[in-house]
């Protein structure tokens, strides 16, 4: 999308390869990957302008499911990364809404609940880890399983996992209330 001039948040991947070797090694998440996560999301900073977990500009993040084949809705996401104490103040401040802020903290606690399966740490890095197994762990899922069977995909392909800076849109910063006609959010 890209090469069309599609503008698009910025975003790195970790390969199905690391799927399958979280597989192999007892689903452990490999420390190679996890190694190269923090100088990737300093590449994220940087061309967003933001920090992941704090600071006046907070980045927040997606992290997302891929296949080599297109699973639709099969595997799990999580959405606005990387909220703290300190970045729901920010984006309050910088929004001048602090509903706008707390209603984007509820809604990223709620889903990291629904798909991680627990409520989210305070700690951004560890928020993105347990995001990160979340979605190894759904290529596994029942409802990912049957759909390879039904469509007869080979099981061994992996998930890749994207993670993504959120966009963030004008309006989320100049008052928008949720119930109005304007775009919010995500």
């Amino acid at each position: 999308m890209r090469q069309l001039g599609i503008p698009l948040p910025s975003a790195f991947v970790l390969t199905a390869d690391v799927c399958r070797a979280y597989y192999a090694d007892g689903q452990q998440l490999p420390a190679a990957a996890w190694a190269q996560i923090p100088s990737a999301m300093s590449v994220l900073e940087q061309s967003t302008g933001r920090t992941f977990g704090g600071g006046n500009h907070p980045l927040l993040v997606s992290v997302r499911s891929g296949a080599p084949m297109s699973m639709p809705g099969m595997m799990d996401t999580v959405l606005n990364l990387g909220m703290t104490d300190q970045v729901e103040q920010a984006l309050a401040d910088r929004s001048g809404d602090p509903d706008y802020a707390a209603d984007t903290r509820r809604r990223f606690e709620e889903q990291f609940e629904r798909v991680i399966g627990t409520a989210p740490p305070t700690n951004p890095w560890e928020q993105l880890r347990l995001a990160v197994i979340a979605v190894l762990d759904s290529w596994q899922s029942r409802r990912a399983v049957a759909y390879r069977r039904d469509r007869g995909i080979p099981k061994d392909g992996g998930a890749a996992v994207t993670i993504q800076a959120m966009a963030v849109r004008a309006t989320q910063f100049i008052g928008a209330r949720p119930r109005s006609a304007a775009i919010y959010g995500e």
